[in-house]
């Protein structure tokens, strides 16, 4: 299963839209869910957020094994190496607990371009929410 993820951030509100998509080409398989978040500190830590809220739900489903992909060039090499920003320490260590329930999973950098679902998932979760939300 593929997954991608991304997240939208609006600095004066401390709030994120959270994006992302399940799918499998060979099943005709294809979710998309968004949600929003307040409180939170940076666009990195979003972008984080948004990844774990697709795994979480990726478990709910019962997946064994997925290839997740973020247009965060520094989230993925948080998580495929030593993590650089000590705001991400809390939502990495989520990923890393629920990375091991499954089976296989990677993780890998793709170009915003190529993340179009995902990005606007985000961004509408973002600018539909009730102001009294966030």
């Amino acid at each position: 299963m593929i997954i991608c993820s991304d997240a939208a951030w609006k600095e004066d509100l401390r709030a994120a839209g959270l994006g992302w998509t399940i799918s499998n080409q060979e099943l005709g398989l294809k979710l998309a869910r968004s949600e929003t978040r307040n409180h939170v500190g940076s666009p990195l830590v979003a972008e984080a957020m948004a990844l774990l809220a697709a795994l979480r739900h990726a478990k709910t489903l019962q997946l064994t094994m997925v290839t997740a992909f973020s247009d965060s060039q520094e989230l993925i090499k948080s998580l495929n190496g030593r993590p650089s920003d000590k705001h991400l320490y809390g939502v990495l260590h989520d990923i890393m607990s629920i990375r091991d329930l499954f089976s296989s999973i990677s993780f890998y950098y793709v170009p915003r371009k190529n993340n179009g679902e995902a990005d606007s998932l985000a961004k509408r979760a973002l600018t539909t929410s009730e102001p009294g939300l966030l």
